[in-house]
Order: C-alpha cells, then structure tokens, then sequence
C-alpha cells in the first residue's frame, strides 16, 4: 500500500538527499575519486582500487547518519575492478550487476566485488557491510590486506627479491583470497 508523502516531509527528504550528495562528493575526493553521477540516493564514481572500499563504507556511514536517512537504511553496492585498457561501457555493467545481486542478498546491506580477468569469467565475492558484533566487513578486509602484504615484503626481503611498487590489491589473485577470507567470516 502507497502512502501520500505530505509536503513538508519530501520538502525535509529532499533536503536531506541534497546534503548527502555534497558529502558524497567530499568522500569520493577524499579517496582520490571522481564522482560521475549522484542523484538521490545514487552514486557512480571513479576511485582507485586502493580507496574503493574504504570510499564505499565511508559513504554508507554518512549516508545512515541521524542528519541525512539513519541507521533504518542500508545500501547494496557494486564494485567492478577492470583493467585500464577494458571497455568502459564492459566495466560500468558489471558494477551494474554487481550492485543487482548485492541487492539480493538476504538482509540488504551488502557489496559484491567483480574483478574483470583479461580472460574468462570475472571473479566475485558478495560480503555483508558487517559481520559478527558489527565489525566492519571492509576493515577487516583492509587488515587482512595489510597483513597478506607484509607477509609478502618479508618474503621479498628473505629471497633478496624486489616488488614493484604498486598497490597489492591490483592482482587479480586478491579475489579468490577475499572469497576464501569471506569463508570463514
């Protein structure tokens, strides 16, 4: 059943989306990105793959903020990791996909990553934004990052070996980890 929204609340809701995009726009610069569009409660950027997911729960935080929707709302987001020289058109529908099946997880409130292979199926993983007492899926992520690259720099350094100095997450074997690590969360 459809109720009518009195004026003064889609006055005050409008309001209320205005502000967020602003911040919007401020997170995603923040995280070294560009915003292409944001409308709503909308939002398609740009971002490093090294920000990406920090970026996206940074916007979900502000997002369920008392001042712009609260914490009755969540988001479903789709992220797809593409190589430069990939078809942008390619790239923007797998997000697309990958926000549709985000959205279909039980409970909303999820992100699904798909990282684009120069060949053969894209690799996915679908995580809840939270998990356990409200832990933050993405900073977990980011720990196990950090530690899975330091590992890796103290085995460099025992073989004498020198890394390129790029950001770990840009192998594409990073996926399959994400979807063994989410296993066991």
């Amino acid at each position: 059943k459809c109720r009518t929204i009195s004026p003064a609340v889609h006055g005050e809701l409008s309001r209320r989306l205005a502000n967020l995009a602003q911040r919007q726009h401020e997170i995603v610069a923040r995280h070294l990105g560009r915003v292409v569009y944001s409308g709503g409660d909308d939002l398609l950027a740009f971002l490093p793959l090294h920000t990406v997911l920090p970026c996206a729960m940074a916007i979900r935080e502000e997002m369920r903020k008392r001042e712009h929707l609260g914490d009755r709302f969540d988001i479903s987001a789709g992220v797809a990791v593409a190589h430069y020289r990939d078809p942008l058109g390619l790239t923007l529908r797998e997000a697309r996909r990958a926000e549709k099946y985000a959205k279909k997880t039980p409970g909303k409130g999820a992100f699904q990553v798909r990282v684009l292979k120069r060949s053969g199926a894209p690799l996915r993983v679908t995580l809840p934004w939270t998990f356990g007492s409200g832990r933050s899926t993405v900073d977990a992520l980011v720990r196990l990052e950090d530690a899975r690259v330091r590992l890796e720099d103290a085995r460099e350094d025992a073989r004498g070996d020198s890394r390129e100095d790029r950001h770990p997450l840009a192998k594409v074997k990073v996926a399959r980890e994400l979807e063994i690590e989410a296993a066991t969360l």
